[in-house]
This record gives C-alpha cells, sequence and structure tokens, in this order.
C-alpha cells in the first residue's frame, strides 16, 4: 500500500478551513488474522458550530486507502447505497 503523499507539501495558513465536523471520540477494535485485518471503528461526531453557513449542504468526508468497507450505519441505523458515496480513496456521507 502506497502512502497518497510521499512527498512533504506546504499548507499555508490562507488555505485553512474550518472543519465541518469535529470528532469527539474513536473507538478502534482491530482484529488481525491470517491473510486479513477487519477494523471496526465507531466516531463520535457533531457539526462544527465554528463552520460558515454556505458550507452547510457539504457532506463528510473520510479518506482511506486500501479498504473494504463491509457495513456502515449512523446512530446504530445501517446505511443502504443510497446514503453515501463511496469512491476509491473516499467515502462521502
Amino acid at each position: 500500500m502506497a502512502l497518497r503523499d510521499a512527498q512533504p507539501r506546504t499548507i499555508y495558513l490562507k488555505d485553512y478551513r474550518v472543519p465541518n465536523y469535529l470528532i469527539d471520540r474513536t473507538e478502534l477494535y482491530v482484529s488481525i488474522g491470517e491473510g486479513e485485518t477487519r477494523v471496526t471503528a465507531t466516531l463520535s461526531l457533531r457539526r462544527n458550530p465554528a463552520h460558515t453557513a454556505e458550507r452547510e449542504g457539504e457532506p463528510l468526508v473520510l479518506h482511506g486507502q486500501g479498504l473494504e468497507l463491509l457495513n456502515i450505519a449512523v446512530d446504530g441505523q445501517p446505511l443502504s447505497e443510497r446514503d453515501y458515496l463511496l469512491l476509491e480513496d473516499e467515502l462521502h456521507l
């Protein structure tokens, strides 16, 4: 698995954006077996009160590489494929 940005790059203050969401807690359960590793991630997050109204409709975007999505739920309710967008290295909710 290759890193997406192997070369360091400069990030300027003018390019900084307040995140749409804040993650209050992350729980990871990792099961390492022969030939596969399963990770269950539970995130407790909330909309950032400091984000601007013009970004209200922007989705939550999670990044990952070399992953296979097995299932997804929000507040314990499973999502159907029409509830999210799964790209090669991004998940949009």
